[in-house]
């Protein structure tokens, strides 16, 4: 089976496995929604509510437009992106035509990948800690 297939059946997998544990875990009353026995103010709870999932969405969103904004692009097309060029000043973000075939291509291959990565970008995912924002 090809790779598309098997990425297709894990997401279907995943997503009904996550719908099952939702409805099993559902909340019956507004209690349910309430840390510390009631003790955290209701705006509290829901901006620490709000803060996780947006750290993950940020997280997340990251890494796909990393992949789909760069891959196969041509290293001029690259250099008018202002974020790929801001995140490039930072040295977390690297670009190199390995090939010479004037196109950035991303593989799972270090070696001939041609968009380095620095681990350290995972601390910066949300652009404005380092006013790295479009």
């Amino acid at each position: 089976m090809s790779v598309e297939a098997w990425t297709t059946i894990f997401v279907i997998i995943s997503f009904i496995l996550y719908l099952y544990i939702g409805w099993r875990s559902r909340v019956k009353d507004s209690k349910g929604f309430f840390v510390a026995d009631q003790g955290v103010p209701a705006i509290a709870n829901g901006a620490a509510t709000a803060a996780d999932w947006m750290s993950a969405a940020s997280f997340i969103s990251m890494a796909g437009l990393i992949s789909d904004s760069l891959h196969n692009k041509t290293v001029a097309e690259i250099q008018e992106l202002d974020w790929a060029t801001k995140w490039e000043n930072t040295g977390l973000l690297a670009f190199e035509d390995k090939n010479n075939n004037g196109r950035i291509e991303l593989t799972t291959d270090q070696d001939s990948s041609e968009i380095t990565i620095d681990r350290d970008i995972i601390v910066l995912s949300t652009p404005e800690v380092a006013n790295l924002a479009p």
